[in-house]
């Protein structure tokens, strides 16, 4: 597989991988929240993950001036690890366990 600049081609299995977890966290939430406010949750959760996102390029691009990048790419491959240790301890999952004593029907 030949990637030019910052293109990457489909059928990469780090996009595919990182594309599944986010369809199962999607459907896990959409199949957990009441239809009254599936709306709100998904356009909240919509705005929480896109101000990361833009939060974490300024705070980048400050980090790299101060600290320079090599110190940038060294705290994000720390943190990276630590999101992986955390993941695979499967303590993300437990907040997105159904309710059992209501039948399942979280949320509503």
């Amino acid at each position: 597989m030949q990637q030019t600049g910052a293109a990457v081609e489909k059928g990469d299995t780090r996009v595919e991988h990182a594309g599944a977890r986010l369809r199962m966290a999607l459907g896990r939430q959409q199949a957990e929240t009441a239809p009254r406010i599936r709306g709100r949750v998904f356009a909240g959760f919509d705005m929480i993950w896109q101000t990361g996102r833009l939060a974490s390029l300024v705070f980048g691009g400050i980090a790299a001036d101060a600290l320079g990048i090599q110190a940038v790419y060294a705290v994000g491959g720390a943190l990276l690890l630590l999101a992986g240790v955390i993941g695979f301890a499967g303590i993300s999952t437990r907040a997105f366990r159904p309710d059992t004593s209501s039948g399942g029907q979280a949320g509503m």
